[in-house]
């Protein structure tokens, strides 16, 4: 059986039977000679020279294929570029190449960035996802802004930097997210305990705030697990008081089932932990709600989303022509024990009134010139009645 010609073996990605041919080669080569090793291997006599010439000086480790690599790249990322990459990526360790080149206008390209990233390590591998049945990416433009809405809510004490500070400042052990599937914003409420009272007080606040700012809540579909804060005791036989809440607003509730993720939702809290919980610090419970209200209000108003087309919340709502008031993206973070305590006092007159995190009338959010629109001067302002 003739040999397998050189050109075959190049084109080959198993280096184990490129490693294979050039062996035979050489040991050809040196029973027969150099020429007929060349004919019977169609290559030239320098390639089998060569090849000769390696395996003599190092034996069978120099038939292995070296690095093609430069050992120089004089257009290579300078020094002071690279430890600005570095000392971004260290104040926001989740975020990746192509996003802090956007973000932090860094004077390099996105694949320079992710090759400094991996050389020093700051690139973790991430598990594989299954691959996606379809994209629903055009199935949610297509929605109405708030026609699709995702609810859940995430156990903050399992998150090892925010831990301790939770324990020392008695911050807020549960989170209630608020998913809008369109436009990818979120509203957040806290609080110390998981219960089926603070869901109905969540989307009670929330579907109020909505209604104010012209948003059609009827026909709306919301969404949940079947966590026991959602459907109350598995021995119920009706609609839990969570549900007949969705139904006051005119929405539709959909339970998602238990083979399946609530994948919106669940996105906005893995990205709030890298971005938020693992890199804040706070000094007091008034001092978190602060900050992650101005990260809810980043996050709606300015932080660019990848997978709408590098496109903020309010940007996407800006497109609509559905008279929704963009100041509906800036409802601060819920203290939900703190509304549930106004509730039960009788604090609040007339309706579902929120008040404040912090005053009681009023609470007011500085913005940049350029986010102020419709009858805003210079800042929004949320009243509070």
């Amino acid at each position: 059986m003739p040999p397998v010609s050189y050109y075959t073996m190049i084109k080959s990605k198993d280096k184990g039977f490129v490693f294979g041919v050039r062996l035979q080669m050489v040991r050809y080569a040196l029973e027969k000679g150099i020429k007929p090793a060349a004919r019977t291997y169609t290559t030239s006599k320098n390639t089998v020279k060569k090849w000769v010439r390696r395996y003599n000086k190092r034996g069978i480790a120099g038939i292995e294929e070296r690095s093609r690599a430069p050992h120089n790249i004089p257009h290579k990322t300078g020094k002071e570029i690279e430890e600005e990459v570095l000392r971004h990526r260290e104040s926001k360790p989740g975020w990746g190449a192509k996003r802090l080149k956007r973000d932090f206008d860094l004077p390099c390209s996105h694949g320079a960035i992710s090759r400094i990233l991996k050389e020093h390590g700051k690139i973790k591998p991430r598990r594989r996802k299954r691959k996606a049945r379809g994209d629903l990416r055009e199935i949610k433009e297509k929605f109405r802004a708030f026609e699709r809405i995702c609810v859940d809510t995430k156990h903050l004490y399992d998150i090892p930097s925010y831990w301790p500070q939770m324990r020392f400042l008695r911050l807020p052990r549960y989170q209630y997210t608020f998913r809008e599937v369109k436009l990818g914003a979120m509203f957040l409420g806290y609080s110390e305990e998981l219960s089926l009272t603070h869901s109905i007080l969540f989307v009670e606040v929330i579907g109020d705030w909505l209604k104010r700012h012209g948003v059609k809540t009827e026909g709306t579909v919301w969404q949940s697990d079947g966590g026991s804060e959602f459907i109350g005791s598995w021995q119920m036989k009706g609609k839990s008081a969570f549900i007949k809440e969705i139904e006051n607003l005119g929405a539709e509730h959909f339970q998602v089932p238990k083979i399946t993720y609530n994948a919106d939702v669940e996105t906005v809290h893995n990205t709030i932990e890298f971005e938020f919980y693992d890199i804040e610090a706070f000094d007091s419970k008034e001092n978190f709600f602060d900050k992650v209200t101005t990260y809810c209000l980043y996050y709606n108003l300015l932080r660019k989303n990848g997978n709408r087309k590098d496109r903020s919340p309010l940007d996407i709502l800006r497109e609509t022509s559905e008279g929704i008031n963009p100041a509906v993206l800036t409802l601060p973070a819920l203290d939900l024990d703190q509304l549930l305590g106004y509730k039960l006092n009788k604090i609040t007159q007339g309706g579902h009134d929120v008040p404040g995190m912090s005053h009681p009338n009023r609470y007011i959010v500085d913005l940049k010139e350029d986010l102020i629109y419709n009858n805003f001067d210079n800042a929004i302002v949320i009243e509070w009645t």
